[in-house]
Parts: C-alpha cells; structure tokens; sequence
C-alpha cells in the first residue's frame, strides 16, 4: 500500500531539483496517465514515499537570492 501523505516540492528550476533529488536517492516514477502539459514531476523517495516536483519559476513565494527568508 502506498503511503497516504504527498508533498508537492516547488522548483523554480525542476530539471535541476529533479537531479539533485535522484543524487539523494530519489527515483522518477513514470505514470501512463499523466498530462503532457503537466507541470509536475512524480518521484519517489528511498523509504518510498511519492511526492511531485512542481515546475514554478513564477511562484510568488520565492525569496529574492539576495534576500533570506523571513527577512524584510
């Protein structure tokens, strides 16, 4: 059975993120039904738990380089 939590990871360069997180372990789970306009990439952890590398360069949330987190 597959486990029930998923994370959705926003990438604001998801080639890169999906490389560093095969370099981790992770693996690409290939999916029959997904979309070819998907933005989302499903990987699955060591331990085996499932979760999608979202393409999001336009994402609000992201922190100028320059700019840490909560600061400002």
């Amino acid at each position: 059975m597959l486990p029930r939590i998923h994370l959705d990871i926003y990438a604001d360069d998801q080639r890169a993120e999906i490389q560093r997180l095969s370099e981790l372990g992770a693996r690409v789970i290939p999916w029959d039904h997904r979309p070819a306009d998907a933005d989302y990439v499903v990987m699955e952890d060591p331990e085996g738990n499932r979760f999608c590398v979202v393409d999001r360069p336009d994402w609000p949330g992201w922190a100028p380089a320059s700019q840490p987190v909560g600061a400002g």
